[in-house]
């Protein structure tokens, strides 16, 4: 299980509505329900999956479908503390993870078991990216690839029994 701590969390800190702990996120995001857990902590970045930094990250700045206009402003002060995007690319991020939330509770409930969920998810982490991609900058796609990869430092990776 991957647990996040770090400069991202600046918005659970500030009250920002949508953030709920990781780590029981990805209780039910990496292990099915009632899987035995046996942990060993690592500190390792390269431990962490790109594409489980990419979903966190997807996760961590998609605004909920209920989300207000304050909500949405908020959330992206945080995004240009953290990535210092201009204006267009902090659009065009806003933009593509506009239903990210929406389409991964899809992915969750249309999922027949535990590998068809891993395949969906994977594949909604890899269209987002590729979105994002087509619509950020090169600079805007270097600042976002470089933070969340600097980010990892601060996950850990739990192996559980599943």
């Amino acid at each position: 299980m991957a647990k996040y701590s770090g400069p991202l969390q600046q918005g659970r800190e500030s009250g920002l509505f949508m953030r709920p702990t990781l780590t029981a996120l990805l209780v039910c995001v990496l292990f099915l329900p009632g899987s035995a857990q046996q942990s060993t902590q690592t500190q390792s970045p390269q431990e962490i999956a790109d594409n489980v930094a990419y979903h966190l990250t997807f996760l961590h700045f998609s605004a909920p479908p209920t989300a207000t206009v304050a909500d949405l402003e908020r959330l992206q002060k945080i995004m240009a503390s953290i990535f210092h995007f201009d204006r267009v690319d902090q659009a065009a991020f806003t933009n593509v993870l506009r239903n990210y939330r929406t389409d991964y509770a899809n992915v969750r409930q249309s999922a027949k078991d535990q590998t068809d969920f891993n395949t969906q998810k994977q594949r909604l982490v890899q269209r987002t990216l590729d979105n994002l991609y087509a619509q950020l900058s090169p600079s805007g796609i270097a600042k976002f690839t470089a933070s969340v990869q600097e980010q990892k430092i601060n996950m850990r990776v739990d192996r559980g029994a599943n």
